[in-house]
């Protein structure tokens, strides 16, 4: 982006034209950050090692940029894309709306056969953030609607020697960006799905059939307030779905009058 000018010569200005030039391409501004901040901390990590004597972007801010909130598939479309995908990706989508994992090398592409129990009914998911206070993977019940595919899948890994759930002719996959477009052009899908958005239809399909928050943020590996953060639209559903269950208690029919202790009376609907 920024040729051979030198670390040390580059400005603010410079910056903001990456950004300006990002969202041309049709970078979202979010990302646009993202990587700017990548290189603020490259120029900070040199000028700890006194390669610089001041990172140039010290003082950059910034604006919030709100992350985009891109509908997940619907079943329509997920049915339709599953149809149009090639095997290893068919299980991507299978996985990622019954599971909730996240579609990549940090959760689902990292999942083995020997983590899924299919007697039980169990599998566990490797985990993306792994910390002292939880574990290194997280319980997730299977659905009945896939166990009886996964136990094929299963049977024909085994055959072979296949160790990873997710691969491509028994090898391990790490990306499948190319696929999932091929299998969204084949499907006749013009608007813009990702595969991490199976991920999102799976939470927003279980809050949609009001399954308690809770279960659905471990499911998620999330916490509740992040939860509600992200899906406050699935929320507020709910919350208009509740609401309009109250009867009309204004609606008045034929009134009839109540004595009160005084000797006085009040009219109340019948």
């Amino acid at each position: 982006a920024f040729g051979q000018r030198q670390a040390a010569r580059l400005a603010p200005d410079d910056a903001f034209a990456f950004i300006a030039a990002q969202q041309a391409r049709g970078v979202a501004r979010i990302t646009a950050n993202r990587r700017l901040s990548i290189l603020r901390a490259a120029l900070n990590w040199a000028v700890s090692l006194h390669i610089l004597q001041v990172n140039p972007l010290r003082e950059l801010r910034l604006p919030r940029a709100e992350p985009q909130r891109l509908d997940p598939p619907t079943r329509v479309e997920a049915k339709a894309i599953y149809d149009a995908a090639a095997p290893h990706v068919q299980r991507v989508i299978a996985l990622g709306l019954h599971t909730g994992a996240r579609i990549g090398p940090s959760e689902l592409f990292q999942l083995r056969w020997v983590d899924i129990d299919l007697e039980a009914g169990i599998l566990w998911m490797p985990c993306a953030r792994k910390n002292r206070k939880r574990e290194a993977r997280r319980e997730i019940p299977i659905s009945p609607h896939i166990l009886a595919t996964l136990k094929k899948w299963q049977r024909e890994d085994a055959a072979r020697g296949y160790e990873y759930v997710i691969h491509y002719r028994g090898k391990p996959v790490t990306s499948i960006s190319r696929a999932w477009h091929s299998a969204l052009k084949k499907a006749g899908i013009t608007r813009r799905i990702r595969p991490y958005d199976l991920r999102h239809a799976f939470a927003s399909n279980l809050l949609a059939e009001h399954a308690d928050y809770k279960s659905v943020a471990e499911l998620m590996w999330h916490d509740v307030a992040m939860l509600l953060r992200t899906y406050q639209h699935i929320d507020r559903q709910q919350k208009r779905q509740a609401v309009e269950k109250m009867p009309d208690i204004l609606k008045l029919s034929k009134p009839t009058r109540l004595k009160t202790g005084q000797g006085q009376s009040i009219e109340q609907a019948a």
